[in-house]
C-alpha cells in the first residue's frame, strides 16, 4: 500500500572514493523514484507526493551504498 501523506525525502550517499562529482551521483534518485513507485511505495513522485529532497554525500569504501529515509509530512508542517 503506498503512503498516503505527501514526504520529503532524505538521500544518504555513501561513495567507495571520490572519483565521481556529486551531481553525477544524485542522479540516481531519479531510478530510486520510479522504483518507489513501481512497487507501491507512492502513489507518484510529483510535487503533490514528494515535497523535497535532500542529499548528503560520505565515502565509505568497504560498504559504499545510498540510505532513502521518506519523511511523512503534516499539513502545514516544516519540509525536513
Amino acid at each position: 500500500m503506498a503512503i498516503e501523506k505527501p514526504v520529503f525525502v532524505k538521500f544518504t550517499w555513501y561513495e567507495p572514493n571520490q572519483k565521481r562529482d556529486k551531481d553525477n551521483i544524485a542522479a540516481g534518485k531519479k531510478f530510486i523514484f520510479d522504483a518507489l513507485q513501481y512497487y507501491g511505495v507512492l502513489k507518484n513522485d510529483n510535487w503533490k507526493c514528494v515535497t523535497g529532497f535532500s542529499d548528503s554525500f560520505f565515502v565509505d569504501s568497504e560498504n559504499p551504498r545510498v540510505e532513502v529515509v521518506l519523511h511523512e509530512i503534516n499539513e502545514g508542517a516544516e519540509n525536513g
